[in-house]
């Protein structure tokens, strides 16, 4: 139900537009780990059904951990995965084991400064080419 409702309120995906992202950050059911990779799993079939392409999925390394699992389940879904290093990221994002899980986003601030705007904002950054970039925005599975 929550992907159609996704569905149904974000339009149909077109050229152009990345893959929808589900994003898991917060348990408020307080389901165990096998539960939340279930649900994840079928949310992620159903939206990739109804949107006719793979969602990404973003985390962070300790939900990874604690809620998760540190589930490979996931591996076959994009992540795209929020941490916040003490320096000025490099290219080479530095990221805790995920496994065979490999992010292809990356949020490394949320802090970022915007001129003209007031307040910190989410600083983001896709690892790969162009030209992967690219591939990632077409509706197709």
């Amino acid at each position: 139900r929550e992907a159609a409702h996704f569905r149904l309120h974000a339009g149909p995906h077109v050229a152009g537009d990345l893959p929808p992202v589900l994003d898991l950050e917060l348990d408020k059911a307080n389901l165990s780990a096998p539960a939340l990779v279930a649900w994840a799993l079928a949310f992620c079939a159903e939206a990739s059904s109804l949107f006719g392409v793979r969602p990404i999925v973003y985390t962070y390394s300790a939900f990874w951990a604690s809620q998760l699992g540190r589930t490979q389940s996931l591996a076959g879904y994009d992540a795209w995965v929020a941490n916040y290093p003490s320096k000025t990221p490099a290219e080479d994002a530095p990221f805790p084991a995920f496994g065979a899980w490999k992010p292809r986003l990356w949020q490394y601030t949320q802090k970022l400064a915007v001129p003209g705007l007031t307040g910190g904002f989410d600083g983001n950054r896709f690892l790969g080419t162009i030209d992967e970039l690219r591939a990632l925005a077409r509706p197709a599975l």
